[in-house]
């Protein structure tokens, strides 16, 4: 899923970024709305998580201790980075965060390119550094040593993982020409073809499509197929561009567009980023309050599982929506100083404008 979204973040960010160039307040729109729309949920989940949960007294939450330097990875976003340290060593509850690091690392940088090219010179950006990072990713791949994982480090860190951002990010562009987005929804089907036999040969060559996760306590990212980190994600940014090109160009009223905009879809689009946070801590606690559903088969142990994270995830993060994200910060007078700009209410991160810049007040285009 990470994939998925990495192609999202960058087409709708650098939607928002571009559509805002001309603001007299453009990066401090950017910065703001960015921070509070991911910081505050996330440093209170990794509060209750570092610092309160393993103080209870059950042993589950004293296995919840992390290491100093752990913490302050989290804290400051480079938890990704850890695979250079080895060995690699994470607790399960917190290894979502690792492709949080790497969008909070485009979102600091990101803007500034945006801001300083034109549209041309952002596209052929995306395509170069979006190239670089691939060849990056091959070259970590197969010239790192022990100790060291090349498949897992590749897998993580920043550089090696922009070409789903910047592919997203090209789409966002050509979608504000006329003559590239024709080009895109011509050949959208045959990207969408092509890069599919891709994944699927590449999957079927190293035979599975997952990365081996050991589900224990102790978490070891060893991704021991090099195909997948080469090959097969590069292969799903291509896929991923062209679905979003027929999803955007599918017809009113078509049973996909209807299906997209359902009620359902929009609701778990509003509590995503929530579920994404919490669910690793709800598998945890599952797994260890649940434990004797492990002696029971895995066609009954694994769909049950699945139905408890979801729902309890979804639980989890409608409450802490309406806690953290519900009232808009408002000034003395009651009126909202930052205006979100959400699609459909949606919660998701990276929410696309809805024909607007996102202003403070006194702060409008230029």
């Amino acid at each position: 899923m990470s994939h998925l979204f990495f192609v999202l973040s960058g087409f709708l960010i650098t939607g928002i970024l571009y559509d805002a160039k001309g603001c007299e307040c453009y990066y401090r729109n950017f910065y703001a709305r960015r921070a509070l729309r991911i910081m505050p949920l996330y440093f209170g989940f990794l509060i209750t998580s570092v610092i309160v949960l393993p103080r209870l007294p059950f042993k589950f939450c004293h296995d919840l201790w992390i290491s100093r330097v752990g913490a302050w990875s989290l804290g400051l976003y480079v938890y990704n980075l850890r695979g250079l340290y080895p060995p690699v060593t994470y607790l399960p509850v917190h290894a979502p965060f690792w492709s949080l690091g790497v969008e909070e690392h485009f979102y600091l940088l990101w803007p500034l390119f945006v801001g300083a090219l034109d549209r041309r010179l952002l596209m052929k950006a995306c395509l170069a550094i979006a190239g670089g990072s691939v060849l990056l990713r091959v070259i970590v791949v197969l010239a790192s040593q022990p100790p060291y994982n090349g498949p897992a480090i590749a897998y993580g860190i920043t550089p090696c993982r922009l070409d789903g951002l910047l592919a997203g990010s090209w789409l966002a562009l050509c979608r504000r020409g006329d003559l590239e987005w024709a080009w895109c929804r011509r050949y959208a089907s045959r990207l969408v073809v092509a890069s599919g036999c891709l994944f699927l040969s590449a999957a079927l060559a190293q035979r599975y499509c997952i990365p081996r996760v050991d589900t224990g306590l102790v978490h070891d990212v060893a991704l021991d197929g090099r195909l997948v980190t080469t090959i097969e994600i590069g292969a799903l940014s291509v896929l991923f561009v062209g679905m979003i090109v027929l999803v955007l160009e599918c017809a009113k009223g078509s049973y996909l567009r209807l299906t997209l905009e359902s009620a359902t879809l929009v609701a778990l689009g509003k509590y995503s980023y929530g579920m994404y946070v919490f669910h690793s801590l709800v598998l945890y606690v599952g797994v260890r309050l649940f434990w004797p559903m492990s002696l029971v088969s895995s066609v009954i142990s694994k769909p049950l599982g699945v139905l408890w994270v979801t729902a309890l995830s979804l639980l989890v993060a409608g409450l802490s929506y309406h806690l953290f994200m519900k009232s808009d910060s408002s000034d003395s007078n009651g009126s909202s100083n930052f205006r979100e700009l959400p699609l459909r209410n949606s919660w998701y991160k990276d929410s696309p404008p809805d024909n607007q810049v996102p202003t403070f007040k006194g702060c409008q285009p230029t």
